[in-house]
């Protein structure tokens, strides 16, 4: 007969630190010691300007299987997330939303490790700075690059169809 799952206080906390020093978070490894809870909600605050982890805030609030929506906002155009907060909403297996906010008006440093697939460039301001974006079908291979607006107009100046 399965055990019932158990709730754990609210504010359960967790201080840790990435000891690497560099612009990139490589791993994060959270092991959960109980296998019959899962996370409500995970706030990760970041204090100061460089590259640690400080804190890592870690709430339990009810016992589902989901991620519901996944919110990274960069305060600063620097090599720091500031803030990470995931909420779990309903219960399900799928991950519903993740949505990267940047400041307006700013490029990223170029020494964030941001992978392009992440930099959706459907407005002015989230423009990666001196990186250029590569249309969508470029992406994928050679095949899918018929969909890109510039090959289109260079065969259209050789006459080719």
């Amino acid at each position: 007969m399965p055990q019932k799952a158990r709730r754990i206080a609210p504010d359960t906390r967790v201080d840790t630190t990435i000891r690497r020093v560099d612009t990139t978070i490589r791993r994060v490894n959270l092991v959960f010691r109980r296998v019959d809870t899962t996370i409500r909600r995970v706030n990760l605050v970041f204090r100061r300007v460089d590259t640690t982890i400080r804190r890592v805030n870690i709430v339990y609030r009810r016992v589902d299987t989901t991620i519901r929506r996944v919110n990274i906002v960069y305060r600063r155009v620097d090599t720091t997330i500031r803030r990470v907060n995931l909420v779990y909403r309903r219960a399900d297996t799928t991950i519903r939303l993740v949505k990267i906010v940047y400041p307006r008006g700013a490029g990223l440093d170029r020494r964030v490790a941001c992978p392009h697939r992440l930099l959706r460039a459907s407005s002015g301001h989230m423009k990666p700075g001196p990186t250029r974006i590569r249309p969508a079908g470029a992406r994928r291979g050679l095949g899918s690059a018929r969909f890109s607006p510039l090959l289109a107009n260079a065969k259209a100046r050789r006459g080719q169809p």
